[in-house]
């Protein structure tokens, strides 16, 4: 018997049990969940959907109230025809911890997921940024449309991120955009019609997992839409890395069960190249594995890569 098991051994069983419950308490008291809806309910003091708080508190809770651990329940219309967050744009400055992911999840509470759709006859703005340095963070059940971009990652350092179930449609440039996200997985996602990229992870991203995404330029699935042709630019389902670009490579990249499709342009210049990749790898990418993957009806590349390591299975 050790000095650790004799002095365990001397301790009363009540102050062992005691030990444990306190353990559980403060674990238990990290955390705490929050509710929220356009509206907003009763009291709006967050604890519940009876008492939600409304939308005009979604900046402060996000970036002041929760805590690493915390989680905010986003909810979806609750009537036929109801508000949905419409012009809402967020931008999250506080972030998580390795040990305490902070969450932001989508609740169908009758009528579909939180809808974040631009007015702008003109797209632009970005609905969801995380800003510099903010990582941990899992953002879940959204759809987001007519924008410039979907959900984005401005400056570095953004570890941890798990970006599950996001819908963006009619995007301008890009609907999901990343830079130094490590260990980042992006599941269950999909870009469609959008101008220009589906999924862009910039630079600097080491360890990524992206696991059943779809990436439809057009958004029409197996039919054909010749007339979006005219709004693309080198449009492309997957970009990983930019072209003659010095900065660090992404390493470490599984792309599972993923398909991209419709990646087409039609420009007014009469014979020039016209572009459009499914999956893009530029040079500066390392370890790039492809399982399941499937791209097709691209007006170039069905697969581009010129990175290094590369396997694809099945």
């Amino acid at each position: 018997m050790n000095l650790i098991s004799v002095r365990l051994a001397r301790r009363p069983l009540w102050t062992l049990v005691l030990t444990l419950l306190l353990g559980l308490l403060s674990s238990s008291a990290r955390a705490a969940d929050y509710y929220l809806t356009v509206a907003g309910a009763g009291s709006k003091t967050g604890a519940d959907w009876a008492d939600a708080y409304d939308v005009s508190s979604l900046w402060t809770v996000v970036n002041s109230t929760m805590q690493p651990g915390d989680t905010l329940y986003l909810g979806g219309a609750e009537t036929s025809g109801g508000a949905d967050y419409g012009d809402t744009r967020l931008t999250i400055s506080s972030g998580g911890t390795s040990t305490g992911q902070k969450s932001l999840i989508g609740v169908d509470l009758g009528y579909g997921y939180p809808k974040f759709i631009g007015p702008q006859t003109v797209r632009s703005y970005t609905t969801i940024t995380l800003a510099d340095t903010v990582g941990y963070w899992t953002i879940k059940n959204l759809y987001i449309e007519h924008r410039d971009m979907g959900l984005a990652t401005s400056g570095s350092g953004h570890p941890g991120l798990v970006i599950d179930g996001v819908i963006a449609h009619d995007i301008k440039s890009r609907c999901f955009s990343f830079a130094d996200c490590d260990g980042i997985l992006v599941q269950n996602c999909r870009s469609e019609r959008y101008s220009e990229l589906g999924f862009m992870f910039a630079n600097a991203c080491d360890g990524v997992t992206v696991q059943n995404c779809v990436a439809d330029c057009t958004g029409t699935g197996d039919v054909d839409d010749p007339a979006w042709r005219s709004y693309c630019s080198s449009p492309v389902g997957f970009n990983f890395h930019i072209k003659n670009s010095s900065a660090a490579p992404n390493t470490n990249i599984l792309l599972e069960d993923c398909t991209t499709l419709n990646n087409d342009e039609d420009t007014a210049d009469t014979g020039d190249y016209e572009q459009g990749d499914g999956f893009k790898m530029e040079a500066s990418n390392d370890g790039v594995t492809f399982l399941r993957c499937m791209s097709y009806n691209n007006q170039d590349a069905a697969y581009d890569l010129k990175g290094s390591n590369q396997t694809l299975q099945d």
